[in-house]
């Protein structure tokens, strides 16, 4: 997770709450999460169904 965070959030730039990059950020994060989470889950279907 430490890995994830550290690429998505850029270290050059500094980030305060109200700045784009930072709702960017929050936005990949929120939608990168949401990916993963439904990718997991269509591989436990898959892997259900195979075993």
């Amino acid at each position: 997770m430490r890995r994830i965070i550290s690429w998505v959030y850029p270290p050059l730039n500094p980030i305060t709450p109200n700045s784009p990059s930072f709702r960017h950020t929050t936005f990949t994060l929120r939608r990168y999460s949401i990916n993963h989470s439904k990718s997991v889950r269509r591989k436990a279907q898959i892997a259900r169904i195979r075993y």
